[in-house]
């Protein structure tokens, strides 16, 4: 199954998730995605959503530096954390997940 097909709040739904439980960079946004939902996930589809989630407010980018050796070494990756506006956005998300859910098997 190709992430086109799924619509944009479905893995922004997953993201804030993934997010609530811990910082993570893009790529390993990515990585993590591909696996749990057994599916291609590009940068393309979730780049967007983090720029989105930070514009809104629901999360902060922070750069770090990881690995290498000494001052100099390692690569700087921006890891991104849920703020509490975007705790309580999850929680919502949630919510009218379990809502449409009730409503399709009643």
């Amino acid at each position: 199954m190709s992430s086109e097909r799924l619509p944009s709040g479905f893995f922004k739904f997953h993201i804030l998730r993934l997010l609530s439980e811990r910082p993570m960079y893009g790529y390993e946004l990515m990585k993590v995605l591909s696996e749990k939902l057994e599916m291609r996930v590009s940068q393309s589809v979730v780049y967007p959503i983090l720029h989105e989630l930070e514009r809104r407010g629901l999360a902060v980018g922070e750069w770090r530096r990881c690995g290498g050796e000494g001052r100099s070494g390692g690569r700087h990756r921006k890891y991104y954390r849920l703020t509490k506006l975007g705790e309580e956005e999850l929680q919502r998300l949630k919510e009218k997940l379990l809502r449409f859910y009730e409503m399709l098997f009643k």
